[in-house]
């Protein structure tokens, strides 16, 4: 203890003690000569040799700068988005996975059957992507989504188009069509009010005219606890690239009713089913109407409605077959193929790949061995070239 505060009066005697003189005289700078600086300049150029060689070594995101990488990360345009085509999970349980062979059908057959089931899965994942209807000409193809918004519990739905690689066969394009490359602004959509809960809306594409510019579609509203209120018609032209709802279809069935028979439909559940484009008259469209007041619903007739929503005709009040046109495609199977070519190709693939892995590997190793080559002989030459500088240097 006596020892250590001695050691402290020493330490605070020699803190007071002035600094001589000497110690704040200017020292004289070291000066470099022009052979040591040549020689310090190509030994930092040597280093940034190896610095690039070691990040040659590394991965590209090991070493690239931030302004590489918000470049290499920025988007890409639609128009240049290169989609792999989709090939079927391999199960590696099993020595063979069933693959299906596709072919396209007529979408609308029977008449008025398109139907749309969201189900539970809307509610899980809040958006449904259904299979879409291909146009006559087999040019481009019209889908429905549907998402669901939780908070109020309600669904709505929009009409978006894909062109179709005309380069490419009939079935193909269709096969390979995918949403990326659709047009962002929807051709139709319901309302997106959700102030009202467990309220849905949905569309559904009946068929395209025999010309392919018009599309049928009706859209159904309704409540998720209470089933559906009712059905609207829409058509959307593909020259104006305008909807127009067909309201009059609607109104003619119940000023008939009212009319003829003292029916008041405002106050029953009542519905129309559409049907399609007839075959005889391309834009006259056909559509059912039932009433449900009882255990069986009521035929209110078959009518027809003109594309501009200008006529409605009472067809037949008798449940008649009316000669429909089915001018849209659906992508269908239509078999299996043959086991026996399925494990054929998969073995020839799975050769290729290993042999292309192999090509890989080989490639990596002999770029290494090059870039190694190259860096040595990079650095002989700067050592060489330091050489024969310094020979000359005084």
């Amino acid at each position: 203890m006596t020892g250590f505060l001695l050691v402290l009066v020493l330490l605070g005697y020699l803190s007071t003690k002035p600094i001589p003189e000497m110690y704040f005289v200017d020292k004289k700078p070291k000066v470099y000569t022009d052979k040591q600086i040549f020689k310090h300049e190509q030994k930092v150029l040597r280093r940034q040799e190896k610095k690039k060689y070691e990040y040659s070594k590394m991965p590209e995101s090991g070493y690239m700068t931030i302004a590489e990488y918000e470049k290499k990360s920025a988007d890409i345009l639609t128009s240049e988005r290169k989609i792999e085509p989709y090939e079927p999970p391999r199960d590696k349980t099993m020595e063979y996975t069933p693959q299906y062979t596709w072919g396209l059908a007529k979408y609308n057959n029977p008449p008025g059957s398109p139907y749309l089931n969201l189900g539970r899965k809307l509610l899980l994942d809040r958006q449904f992507v259904s299979p879409g209807i291909v146009s006559p000409d087999k040019t481009f193809l019209i889908y429905p989504v549907h998402n669901f918004y939780g908070t109020n519990q309600c669904v709505t739905g929009d009409l978006y188009m894909i062109k179709l690689d005309q380069t490419k066969g009939e079935v193909q394009r269709v096969e390979e069509a995918n949403i990326i490359k659709r047009v962002q602004t929807p051709i139709l959509s319901t309302s997106k009010d959700l102030s009202e809960k467990y309220v849905f809306r949905s569309l559904t594409p009946v068929d395209f005219s025999a010309d392919g510019n018009l599309l049928l579609v009706k859209e159904k509203i309704g409540s998720i606890q209470d089933g559906i209120w009712q059905t609207n018609l829409w058509i959307y032209n593909f020259r104006t690239q305008e909807a127009l709802e067909l309201t009059e279809a609607q109104e003619t069935v119940k000023y008939y009713w009212r009319n003829s028979q003292g029916l008041f439909l405002d106050e029953k559940r009542w519905d129309i089913f559409p049907l399609g484009f007839t075959a005889d008259h391309p834009d006259i469209i056909i559509f059912n109407a039932y009433a449900y007041t009882g255990r069986s619903p009521m035929f209110l007739g078959t009518w027809s409605i003109d594309s501009a929503g200008e006529y409605t005709e009472l067809v037949s009040l008798q449940e008649t077959s009316v000669k429909m046109s089915l001018n849209g495609y659906k992508l269908v199977k239509t078999g299996i193929v043959d086991p026996a070519i399925v494990h054929n190709e998969a073995k020839a693939k799975h050769k290729k790949l290993r042999q292309k892995k192999k090509e890989l590997r080989k490639a990596k190793r002999e770029a290494a061995g090059q870039n190694r080559a190259e860096y040595r002989a990079k650095i002989k030459e700067m050592k060489e070239y330091e050489r024969k500088v310094l020979k000359h240097m005084k």
